[in-house]
């Protein structure tokens, strides 16, 4: 996926967010895991990176 803003800055974690919202609203369960473990760590990384 190519990030515009880079990855990690508010703008850009809330565009991901929104898409990984998009994507486990259609996902089996499997697959919301995994995109809620994908979503958590781009907000913990934001957090690391904007303290």
């Amino acid at each position: 996926m190519d990030f515009s803003p880079p990855l990690f800055t508010e703008e850009s974690v809330q565009k991901f967010a929104a898409y990984a919202q998009g994507k486990m609203a259609q996902a089996i369960p499997e697959e919301k895991a995994f995109w809620e473990e994908e979503l958590r760590f781009v907000k913990e990384q934001h957090a690391l990176w904007f303290r």
